[in-house]
């Protein structure tokens, strides 16, 4: 993790930025006074699950995939967040400790708003609190599509509905259609509920019917709603 130098540009140049869309300007020096810039490159942790609580993250540049422990070493992918989106938001109440992980998939810059200036914002901002209402309600929507997928649902689905939110959040060249990012075998079989071995057989097999095309570890999708249409 890298420390940065603190500039306007990172999180108030950014307009996809939450905090700006829905704080009044009056509030924008305060921000501006206490966030601080970190760097994180491709597999660092931004935070850990049972960490001290002690402020929110909204990435500036970036992907990162948050997940949850389990069992014996065995993980969760519970989210995928990129440029704009805010992180450690599930350690907001009294517990003051990550229920969860964040690592960054690639190189990656976040803006940290210590959690009493967090906490300031809400109080006086209905429409962060009104945004931070509806995004947890759609995050508690898809975490129990996702359960209801992981038992009624075949694995080629899963595995095409992992390839699709992978394409939905980090996106696709246009010329290419590569995905711009592809999560590794390994975060699309923690995303599907299945195992490694799975994965990699029913890629082949996507890709062998023009589903898919596979380049290294690089997917393409020629046709998003074959894979939509995925039985």
């Amino acid at each position: 993790m890298k420390k940065t130098k603190s500039t306007q540009k990172t999180l108030a140049g950014n307009n996809q930025s939450f905090l700006y869309q829905h704080c009044g300007p009056e509030w924008y020096p305060l921000i501006e006074l206490y966030k601080k810039t970190f760097e994180f490159q491709k597999g660092e942790k931004i935070f850990k699950e049972g960490q001290q609580v002690n402020g929110m993250y909204v990435i500036d540049t970036g992907k990162v995939k948050v997940i949850a422990s389990y069992g014996k070493g065995k993980e969760q992918l519970l989210r995928l967040a990129t440029d704009g989106e805010i992180l450690g938001h599930r350690g907001l109440g009294g517990n003051h400790k990550y229920p969860v992980s964040a690592t960054a998939l690639t190189h990656t810059t976040v803006t940290f708003i210590p959690d009493e200036i967090f906490n300031k914002l809400l109080k006086a901002n209905n429409g962060l609190c009104f945004y931070l209402m509806n995004f947890f309600a759609e995050e508690l929507h898809h975490s129990e599509a996702n359960s209801r997928e992981m038992y009624n649902t075949s694995v080629k689905k899963r595995i095409a509905r992992a390839i699709l939110l992978n394409y939905e959040k980090f996106g696709i060249e246009r010329s290419s259609k590569q995905l711009t990012y592809t999560l590794s075998r390994k975060d699309i079989a923690n995303l599907s509920g299945t195992t490694y071995e799975s994965v990699v057989r029913t890629l082949s097999e996507f890709n062998k019917k023009g589903i898919i095309n596979l380049d290294g570890k690089s997917i393409g999708i020629p046709d998003k709603q074959a894979l939509e249409n995925i039985k």
